[in-house]
């Protein structure tokens, strides 16, 4: 019998009562290893053993090894099968499989356990991860920790081995001490309602930008840059080579625009600020020449019945264009087009909230990200609201492509590395407004400033966008766009020579040679 003679309060372990929660310190009588246990655990594991010796978790493990553990002598597993015979549904996972044909199981404390066919009996995955790499069994006394505190996740990146059970408790012990810390700081409060701690919300969120970040160098698999597979599904079921999409603003693009860009292996999606007889005329232009034809609406019943007008003359994909299009009338409009009409596409936008993917995940085809982050938009200079656009598209990298939902990243797009920089986030393609309008082919108009001609750009939300499209602002707004005049480039067709030229670049810096691996691997350095 190894027992402290004073418990971790100090009281004398000899004056205690058999049931007592006390802990005291016990020394295994083979292994001479000492941890703390409750007295009750302790008292109870004598009685059952009948036994004053006391052993380790371990030790005890390995006395009931194999033979030594008598529910497992052939003439009791015999006799256990014979009781259990027609009662096997007992054992079956929820898959309706036997764990042993299934090969996995979940114990009661969330332990994942895998099928050893080898030795016809089960095994801790997290043990056997580790075992793996090591290339050798793992001691008794060898622990693995978890480091997200999830026992099910034994991705070899969540373990860590400890040496000992000493050493994995004292890891614990250190986090039960952060967390009172963390406590006594006022980062966590305990509700007494839920008896539960939680955090405060006392932190603000990060917001970085495409220039705060910088794409970690990895060794180059691509012997040449042109291997590199720019491919991607912008939008559910469809697939573009230049993964670039222009703006739906009345200074981008216009049919001519659109079907320019198709054929270039881009994409394009019309905007809505135009007479309706006039817009469903170039829709049915563009029809004629491209597979995929995407025309944006904005809510309310005057808009279901525009995009009911233009799915009739060929319009597939619907882009309900709203610039708050985090809400309830944009996502029961989306809903009721895909419902009576299943074979289009919709995409809605814009949203920054990754509340959003979740509600509509079971009907939409693709959602715009991003706020207030184009070029001729003032949003936040207004109503005060935006994200940079990294930080926005890089929190909805994972989910989204746990759901199979295509990110547009939308603003934010001035040179190749900011491309490069979205699709890197996890976005499936990037929208741009200003790049696109300094086109000589762009809809926007050319004017003369001091004697030179520049391409006029302005923003959806603009007084010259609306006074041009609804005679003026309405009542009790504000303008939350503004008009540029920018240097026109050489074309179209450089301009996207240059932008996937930059992406297939990144990729390679990466370490990667397509975008999927791209998405999966890169890594990013913040630049102070």
């Amino acid at each position: 019998m190894s027992v402290s003679e004073y418990t971790k309060c100090g009281k004398m372990v000899k004056d205690l009562k058999p049931a007592s929660k006390k802990i005291v310190d016990k020394t295994c009588d083979i292994c001479n290893s000492t941890y703390s246990v409750k007295y009750a655990d302790l008292t109870r594991s004598r009685s059952n053993r009948n036994s004053e010796i006391d052993y380790c978790r371990f030790c005890s493990l390995e006395l009931t090894r194999g033979d030594k553990n008598g529910a497992k002598r052939p003439e009791a597993r015999e006799k256990i099968s014979k009781a259990l015979k027609g009662k096997i549904k007992q054992f079956q996972n929820t898959d309706g499989l036997n764990t042993q044909q299934a090969a996995k199981k979940i114990t009661a404390n969330g332990y994942v356990q895998i099928f050893n066919h080898e030795k016809r009996s089960f095994e801790m995955e997290h043990r056997a991860v580790i075992e793996k790499i090591l290339g050798r069994p793992l001691d008794l006394h060898e622990q693995v920790h978890h480091l997200n505190g999830v026992k099910s996740d034994n991705r070899l990146e969540n373990l860590y081995l400890c040496e000992s059970g000493s050493v994995h408790s004292a890891i614990h012990s250190q986090l039960e001490a952060l967390g009172m810390a963390l406590y006594d700081k006022g980062v966590l409060s305990f509700d007494r309602k839920l008896g539960r701690y939680e955090f405060k919300n006392i932190f603000l969120e990060k917001s970085l930008g495409f220039e705060s970040v910088s794409i970690k160098q990895k060794k180059n698999k691509c012997e040449s840059r042109l291997e590199v597979d720019t491919n991607s599904e912008i939008i559910k079921g469809i697939h573009r080579k230049i993964p670039l999409i222009a703006s739906n603003m009345s200074t981008v693009i216009n049919s001519e625009f659109y079907i320019r860009l198709y054929n270039l292996g881009a994409f394009g999606f019309m905007h809505r600020a135009i007479n309706p007889n006039i817009y469903l005329k170039e829709t049915v232009k563009i029809a004629k020449e491209c597979e995929w034809v995407a025309c944006s609406v904005g809510v309310g019943n005057e808009q279901f019945n525009l995009a009911e007008a233009l799915i009739g003359v060929g319009s597939n994909v619907i882009v309900i264009d709203v610039a708050h299009g985090y809400a309830d009338s944009v996502i029961n409009l989306g809903k009721s087009l895909k419902q009576k009409y299943p074979h289009i596409k919709v995409v809605l936008g814009n949203t920054v909230n990754t509340d959003m993917i979740e509600e509509v995940a079971d009907f939409a085809d693709a959602i715009k990200v991003g706020i207030a982050q184009g070029f001729a938009c003032e949003t936040k200079n207004t109503a005060g609201c935006t994200e940079k656009q990294f930080s926005a598209v890089l929190k909805f990298k994972s989910r989204a492509k746990e759901l199979g939902m295509p990110i547009i990243s939308d603003g934010g797009i001035r040179e190749g590395a900011d491309f490069v920089k979205s699709i890197a986030a996890g976005a499936n393609s990037a929208m741009a407004g200003s790049i696109f309008a300094a086109c000589p082919e762009s809809a926007g108009q050319i004017v003369m400033v001091d004697g030179v001609p520049k391409k006029l750009y302005a923003g959806m939300a603009s007084e010259h966008v609306q006074k041009d499209w609804r005679g003026g602002l309405k009542s009790g707004t504000c303008a939350e766009g503004g008009v540029r005049y920018l240097d026109m480039n050489s074309g179209l067709s450089d301009l996207l020579e240059h932008y996937i030229g930059s992406l297939r670049s990144g990729i390679t810096y990466a370490g990667e040679k397509n975008i999927k691996d791209f998405q999966q691997s890169v890594e990013f350095i913040e630049l102070k």
